[in-house]
């Protein structure tokens, strides 16, 4: 019979275990369903679509303006008129009031404006400029999500860790406090245990705090989160970038860099400003065809008539002098453009010490994560041994409580470290312009629903980066 409930009692917790996790699977999010509300409710990156779209427009008008120009003009006037006088015998003296309507068509085809002309191609450069840009904004939005949501995951595993050392520390109070009450341990331990306590009830509120700091920068870029976080597996093999030379990255990126092409067109931008400027100088030519139709019904000297003409013109315009206008404006583009080729050379040098930068922290992240995996394991086990020792009299208090503190430590720089060099690979991706959604797939497949942050002794997974895309 005890077998019976003892089986049907397992079943119903098996039951609403499964009951929980799937509701909590309901309410969880991984990094690629945060990444996909960030694409609809970014500010930043909703705003670059219609900034694009917007310059997309321009080419329209650039052409436009080569197009036949066509108007239509209408006018109605009603004129009264009073003759008090007048000299002329046939034109009689006295009062009248006609109407006079008047109508035209006109078209107008420009032949040659080389201002036109370059405006045109300039517009097609900025689209090239405005694409560029689009997907440099596209990138950071890919390297700000995934920024918002590992320091999410950092900062929960500080608030654990922090929690996780109040517990301890918590136990090893109770622990002097009943050693005080047998009488074979001192106030000082007392104290040290209380004061430890209080510190690290401090630091949970702390780590507390900033978690909802991140929780609220990730937010801003998404909108609202549905529950918790997808967390990184603790079986992950980290591995150098390919190539493994920082170089090679420093070169693609002044090439490749989203942002180096923004500037690069701006510069080409610029260069055409300086023609179009230079256009003022230039003749013009356009072709006008127009139709006109007019009709009074009366005039100064009686009678009415209704009279249409057409008319075709050749108009040639030449500059000649315009008050040294042109010649300023010129000027003032010159050295705009000079400007955007040194801003261009800014960027060009900062985005090589970005990708420089990147390269060596995911190297110095490598080198983190193994040596502080040592660390946690080592900080672990003397952490026991001075448990067993302050038991026998060999260790003192303190020396727990110093042992508790450098192994939650160690294990909140090793989370750290692995962090750390996420962000630097898909920063070191973002310098040289090949940043993708392919690339947060990859962060993705490593998290999952549930996971400890206790180190996993199983096989270990690759994540690494490529130079290609």
């Amino acid at each position: 019979m005890w077998r019976r409930r003892l089986t049907s009692r397992l079943m119903k917790i098996l039951w609403v275990s499964f009951i929980l996790m799937i509701f909590q699977s309901a309410q969880a999010e991984d990094l690629m369903e945060v990444y996909r509300k960030a694409l609809v409710n970014d500010p930043q990156f909703l705003g670059a679509e219609y900034t694009r779209a917007a310059a997309n427009e321009s080419v329209k008008e650039a052409v436009g303006r080569m197009l036949p120009q066509l108007a239509f003009e209408y006018s109605h006037s009603d004129t009264d008129q009073e003759i008090t006088e007048s000299d002329n015998p046939f034109q009689p003296t006295g009062r009248d009031r006609f109407p006079t309507t008047e109508y035209s068509l006109t078209l107008t085809q420009p032949l040659f404006n080389w201002a036109l002309y370059t405006g045109y191609k300039q517009a097609k450069t900025d689209i090239q400029r405005a694409n560029a840009e689009f997907a440099s904004i596209q990138q950071d939005l890919i390297l700000r999500t995934a920024q918002a949501y590992l320091a999410v995951l950092g900062a929960t595993d500080a608030v654990e860790f922090a929690r996780a050392e109040e517990t301890a520390v918590q136990k090893q109070l109770e622990l002097v406090r009943s050693r005080m009450s047998a009488g074979i341990a001192r106030k000082t331990e007392l104290y040290d245990a209380e004061a430890r306590f209080a510190s690290v009830e401090a630091d949970v509120i702390g780590t507390n705090n900033d978690l909802d700091d991140k929780l609220q920068a990730l937010r801003e870029i998404v909108g609202e989160l549905s529950g918790n976080l997808a967390r990184l597996k603790p079986d992950l093999k980290l591995v150098r970038p390919h190539p493994s030379d920082p170089e090679s990255w420093m070169q693609a990126a002044i090439i490749q860099n989203p942002r180096v092409i923004v500037q690069a067109r701006a510069v080409q931008i610029s260069r055409q400003e300086v023609s179009l400027q230079k256009s003022a100088h230039m003749p013009t030519l356009d072709l006008t065809a127009r139709l006109n139709n007019r009709d009074t019904e009366g005039s100064l000297f009686g009678g009415g008539n209704e009279v249409e003409s057409s008319e075709i013109l050749l108009r040639l315009n030449i500059p000649i002098y315009q008050g040294g206008i042109v010649n300023s404006r010129t000027r003032r583009a010159l050295q705009l453009h000079q400007k955007a080729q040194h801003d261009l050379t800014a960027i060009q040098r900062a985005v090589q010490r970005s990708a420089r930068a990147a390269y060596h922290g995911i190297i110095s992240a490598i080198s983190k994560v193994n040596a502080l995996s040592k660390s946690v394991r080592s900080q672990d086990l003397a952490l026991q041994l001075k448990q067993e020792g302050y038991r026998s009299g060999l260790y003192t208090n303190l020396d727990v409580l110093d042992a508790e503190r450098d192994l939650h430590e160690a294990k909140r720089d090793y989370a750290r470290a692995r962090y750390e060099y996420l962000i630097n690979g898909l920063s070191l991706k973002h310098s040289v312009g090949t940043l993708n959604e392919a690339d947060l797939e990859a962060i993705n497949r490593w998290l999952q629903f549930g996971v400890s942050n206790d180190l996993y002794q199983g096989v270990q997974t690759e994540i690494t980066f490529s130079l290609l895309k």
